[in-house]
């Protein structure tokens, strides 16, 4: 399956740890592709739009690229959710949330088993990431299809990268991991 991983030019200074602990903690399997988007925000949307309409797959992992992965993830869960990717089903979230927060924003930038299909659209009516996540959110919860949660890929769920702090917010992250990351100049 393929694991869709989005980024941008400020970014990219993290590519290098988000890779190491993306290919740690998913295991084999997976086709990880890192991309950057380097246009203007409100045309974010249909970038990933034009790129997901040329694949060919039925289902993929979409994700932000400033998310590091903490724990493995569990296989077993995640079998059980790609289960879950019935008709009416849009997407199914692997990341932890309340069922507050999966009301709230069904859609999500974080790791998201998605029908490739059903992004694009949703996609086509949206702009940037955080509009993607409030109108594509209420389009979601407005359309016949549904988004389930079915945590099984534990990690902080907050963005490393903000300008809300300066550097790399490592919270969550494995001391060991940190430590590799700095060791092998991947941070």
């Amino acid at each position: 399956m393929k694991v869709i991983l989005i980024g941008h030019p400020d970014s990219q200074h993290i590519v290098k740890a988000s890779s190491y602990l993306t290919h740690k903690y998913l295991g084999t399997g997976f086709d990880i592709i890192y991309l950057n988007y380097e246009g203007p925000v409100e045309k974010w949307s249909e970038y990933l739009a034009d790129y997901f309409s040329k694949l060919d797959d039925k289902l993929i992992i979409f994700a932000l690229d400033d998310y590091l992965l903490s724990e493995p993830l569990d296989i077993y869960k995640f079998g059980q959710a790609i289960t879950q990717m019935y008709p009416n089903i849009a997407c199914v979230k692997l990341c932890p949330n309340t069922p507050e927060e999966h009301e709230e924003y069904p859609t999500t930038t974080q790791y998201t088993i998605w029908d490739r299909e059903y992004l694009i659209d949703l996609l086509k009516h949206t702009t940037g990431p955080w509009n993607f996540e409030t109108t594509g959110s209420t389009i979601l919860r407005k359309s016949s299809k549904k988004s389930l949660l079915f945590p099984c890929l534990n990690y902080p769920t907050h963005s490393c990268l903000s300008k809300r702090w300066e550097g790399v917010r490592l919270d969550g992250v494995k001391e060991e991991d940190i430590n590799y990351l700095k060791q092998n100049n991947l941070l």
